[in-house]
Parts: structure tokens; sequence; C-alpha cells
């Protein structure tokens, strides 16, 4: 008999659970930001990223090129003269597509700003004119509130 009681108390396996804690009604409002906030970023970080991947292999093909072949640039020109400057721009685009990736999962906004930031001047923007756009689209999307709450919501998961 009281078998019979015991599982009659017991929650129902096939019962839709219910939220019963505001805990879970804050939590859920957070995944909502986020869930907002991941889809207002998501084309301009992917546009940037791919745009920064492909300036970044440009680079370094064009670092390589002119370290097999000074030709081009003089045979006078030294060889940091002619290779460090395309490694350095190099470095920055990648740093770029990174960030970009890292803002896609909303991770490092300092980082995300920079990477936009650089992004609108035309000598680190990838391929010229067409990263610049994204770049001023992600710099205007970064300063609004719910994004940086956004990016914080996210850092606080993550921590848990």
């Amino acid at each position: 008999m009281e078998s019979q009681s015991e599982s009659s108390n017991a929650a129902n396996p096939y019962e839709t659970p219910t939220l019963l804690s505001e805990d879970s009604s804050e939590f859920l409002a957070d995944l909502d930001l986020l869930k907002h906030a991941k889809a207002r970023l998501d084309l301009p970080a992917i546009a940037l990223a791919v745009l920064a991947s492909i300036q970044t292999l440009w680079d370094l093909g064009l670092a390589i090129s002119a370290a097999i072949y000074p030709v081009a640039f003089g045979p006078q020109a030294p060889f940091a003269e002619r290779v460090l400057p395309l490694i350095v721009i190099a470095g920055v685009h990648l740093f770029q597509a990174l960030s970009a990736v890292k803002m896609r999962h909303l991770k490092s906004i300092k980082r995300a700003r920079l990477a936009a930031i650089i992004a609108i001047f035309p000598l680190f923007s990838p391929l010229i004119v067409l990263g610049i756009p994204f770049g001023i689209w992600i710099f205007l999307l970064l300063r609004k509130p719910e994004m940086k709450e956004a990016f914080q919501v996210a850092k606080r998961i993550s921590a848990k």
C-alpha cells in the first residue's frame, strides 16, 4: 500500500516541466539577449572573418614572393625592408580574423572593438574597401548597451 502512495506522489516523467523560480526566468531572459546579440553580429562578424582571412593569405603570399623574388623591390632593398612590413600587415589581418570569430561567440568585446576600428582604416582594412563598411557596422553595433550586456552575460555564463 505504501508503494502506491509513494508512486502517486512522485513526479510524472512525462509531464511538461514548469518554471518555478525567478532564476530560471532571468536565465531565459539572458538566453534571449544572447540569441538576439548573436543574430545581429553574425553577418558582419562572418564577413570580417572571411575578408581578413583572405587578406592574410594574400599578404603572406606577397611576403613569400618578396623574399624569393627581390627584383621587384630593387637589388639594394634589404630583406627586412621587403618582407617585414608584409608580415606585420598579415599579422594585423590575422588578428582581425581571429577577433571576428571570437566576436561571433560573444567573447572579448575589447578585442572585437579594436578589430573593428582597425578595419575602418584603409591600410589595414581587409581587401581595402570591402572591409571598411563591415568595420563601421561592427563598431556601431558594439557601441550599443545591449551588446555590452550580451558580452557580459556570455562571460558570466561561461564562468559558471
